[in-house]
């Protein structure tokens, strides 16, 4: 009995620590607020939250739940949800903090010998992500790489990393990163071309008047090229209408040429549609057709595009091109390129729709 009540004395005299909204709020405001890059500023208010402990956790939850991710909200959310991970779990932040795949003790230790820490931030899925888009907004100045062309490799392996994951965990909070990263005239035109197929992932439709203004606007090609191939992730009937419109009209550069039609593929994409479920099934099959009828045009008018337009055929895996290609194929009027490309084509489509049945 003595030794109960010596205990319940104990946890009496403990000190109770209040939790103080106010003050978390003032906090989140701070870091929402701290510029693009400004690690100093954005570190130092987090730390004040991290601190508050998991007391703070079911106000950082409603600080970053998915309604408060929007254009003007979106960092504060960020901020939250950053603060959540890091005192749930903290070994998370490590992996992105300290990434073994640049750390050329470890990635020596293979035989291709280059960094690569795609696959593990790609590994995490969806939950990862806040802690790229921070690395990404505020934190990639604070890494440390290697001298010389090691360390330059190990940056691009990092910064294409954090551009890639957040789009095929096909996580909606990132868009508003990514396509920051899309305009951002400051990252070097491939980052910004990953950026522009990660923000079409994420967002989806909502992408496609941003990447339209993109491809027929004054970008460097890489860049253009980035946000065609990004219309092929929007599952979205004005997605096609805005491939066809400039595979049909007046686009001459071949490089958006060949995104496009590449951009079809993943579009039309047989499996694409399959995960979505039954319920999708006629949309689905009003999206695949349109996509393969373009793209059958397309190796008529563009026999010099064979490969990427077979790929993307076989992606769709439209059971009617196959009566198209060998039309074409048949077509005394078809020109050699013509019937040369019809007749590659499709000996591996007939194995892509016989693996649909």
């Amino acid at each position: 009995m003595r030794t109960i009540c010596s205990l319940l004395l104990v946890l009496l005299a403990a000190p109770v620590f209040a939790f103080d909204q106010a003050a978390l709020d003032k906090h989140l405001d701070t870091m929402a607020q701290a510029k693009r890059g400004d690690a100093a500023s954005w570190k130092a208010a987090r730390g004040k939250v991290v601190e508050m402990g998991s007391v703070a956790i079911p106000a950082l939850e409603t600080a970053a739940a998915e309604a408060n991710w929007t254009t003007d909200g979106w960092r504060r959310a960020l901020a939250a949800e950053v603060c959540r991970l890091r005192i749930a779990k903290p070994e998370l932040a490590t992996e992105v903090e300290k990434p073994r795949g640049i750390d050329p003790a470890e990635y020596r230790k293979f035989r291709h010998g280059k960094p690569s820490c795609h696959r593990d931030f790609a590994h995490r899925g969806k939950e990862i992500v806040p802690l790229l888009l921070e690395a990404l907004e505020y934190l990639a100045g604070d890494y440390t790489f290697s001298a010389g062309e090691a360390g330059a490799a190990e940056k691009q392996t990092l910064m294409v990393a954090l551009m890639q994951a957040p789009g095929e965990a096909l996580d909606a909070r990132a868009q508003f990163a990514m396509q920051g990263g899309l305009l951002n005239a400051e990252y070097a035109d491939d980052l910004r071309a990953f950026a522009a197929v990660s923000f079409g992932q994420c967002a989806g439709r909502t992408a496609l008047a941003t990447l339209a203004e993109v491809i027929d606007g004054q970008h460097p090609i890489a860049v253009r090229e980035g946000a065609a191939l990004a219309l092929g992730w929007a599952p979205d009937k004005a997605a096609l209408d805005a491939i066809k419109a400039r595979l049909t009209g007046e686009q001459s550069d071949a490089r958006i040429t060949r995104a496009l039609e590449c951009a079809l593929g993943n579009l039309g994409g047989a499996w694409a549609w399959q995960s979505r479920g039954e319920d999708k099934a006629a949309f689905a099959k009003e999206i695949r057709k349109g996509c393969a009828e373009l793209l059958v045009a397309e190796l008529k008018a563009r026999p010099e595009n064979q490969d990427v337009i077979c790929t993307a055929l076989c992606m769709v895996a439209w059971k009617e091109s196959l009566e198209a290609l060998k039309a074409i194929a048949a077509d005394a009027n078809a020109t050699q390129a013509q019937k040369e490309a019809a007749n590659k084509t499709l000996p591996l489509l007939e194995m892509a729709v016989a693996r649909e049945k």
